[in-house]
């Protein structure tokens, strides 16, 4: 919540986390959620070649220049951060939300498995059964 709309503009954000959708790589890129799109077969080479080249420069001035950056980044607040959590928690303690987090470990949440990869997809059943069951 905090760093998402600093990354991406107050509009993505909204639509990431209001929306819950998935994201195919293409967009995950061109929303700024990771830096570049590289294929499977590509990706070895890649990293080898970037690592090779960032070793050869001056690591006193590489330092420096990561510090600076760090500096100016925009960076969210603890206080943000603690009233972020304390909001997710008391969320899903709601009694409303009771089939629902049960119906997400039923489905293993945080699991390697396919409601992991697939999660817009079971988010849509999610909606739609607590539509039927008057949960919100």
């Amino acid at each position: 919540m905090e760093f998402l709309p600093l990354l991406v503009g107050r509009s993505r954000a909204l639509e990431i986390i209001i929306g819950a959708n998935d994201f195919d790589a293409g967009t995950a890129e061109r929303y700024g959620l990771i830096n570049r799109l590289i294929m499977d077969d590509k990706l070895d080479d890649f990293v080898h070649q970037l690592a090779l080249r960032i070793s050869h420069f001056d690591p006193v001035i590489t330092g420096r220049a990561k510090t600076m950056i760090n500096q100016r980044a925009p960076m969210p607040s603890m206080d943000h951060m603690n009233d972020s959590r304390t909001a997710f928690i008391q969320s899903n303690l709601r009694p409303e939300r009771r089939n629902i987090s049960e119906k997400l470990q039923a489905w293993g949440i945080q699991q390697d498995n396919d409601f992991e990869i697939n999660l817009g997809a079971y988010l849509n059943r999610i909606g739609e059964d607590s539509k039927t069951h008057g949960a919100n």
